[in-house]
């Protein structure tokens, strides 16, 4: 099977950890739709670590189950974590939980990746 036809592709973090994802989750991000046809079936994303993959990840999968096309916007005023939920979430779907610490991480992944 050619790479470009696979169903799933793999995703490697600044931190070496190998996510294998559906190709249609990593073509949620036009970022890496854009590299998928470059490069066949495994991207290396030097400047992204795994804890930011996981939820940007955990992200696409929800739109992609929910056909949501944009998320609600974090609350500022909450100091030590964000939460946000894309609305009309699952039932049953927990919301991002996302330390302040690793905001900034998540937030540069996001842009980088368009998704």
């Amino acid at each position: 099977m050619n790479p470009a036809e696979s169903a799933f592709v793999t995703i490697v973090s600044s931190d070496g950890v190998r996510f294998q994802v559906t190709r249609e989750a990593a073509c949620s991000s036009a970022t890496l739709a854009s590299m998928l046809g470059e490069t066949g079936a495994e991207i290396f994303l030097p400047d992204i670590p795994a804890h930011s993959l996981v939820t940007v990840f955990r992200f696409a999968y929800q739109k992609m189950s929910s056909n949501v096309e944009s998320a609600s916007v974090p609350n500022p005023s909450q100091a030590s974590r964000f939460a946000f939920s894309p609305p009309a979430q699952a039932a049953g779907a927990a919301p991002f939980e996302v330390p302040a610490t690793r905001l900034g991480s998540l937030i540069r992944a996001a842009d980088f990746l368009q998704i």
